[in-house]
């Protein structure tokens, strides 16, 4: 995979009320990102989901091996500043 590419892949998933509606819509849209052609040659696909994991699972995503080498800034106002 060039370069200029992608090196890696992280993926947010929200709102679970739209995805109980739009459950096809999702599998669809996760397919198409999933064998996209350029992104086929990537090492690692992250995912944060608070919900929803058996659904995930179906498309290869397993729990975190090495949770201790994952860390984060959470900005809990971010979308609140701005309203």
């Amino acid at each position: 995979m060039p370069e200029e590419y992608y090196k890696g892949h992280y993926l947010i998933s929200t709102d679970p009320a739209r995805l109980d509606r739009a459950r096809d819509l999702w599998k669809w849209m996760m397919s198409v990102i999933m064998n996209h052609p350029k992104l086929q040659g990537l090492r690692r696909w992250s995912l944060v989901t608070t919900y929803s994991q058996e659904l995930y699972k179906k498309f290869g995503f397993t729990p975190l091996k090495h949770p201790e080498r994952q860390m984060e800034i959470v900005k809990s106002d971010t979308y609140n500043k701005h309203s």
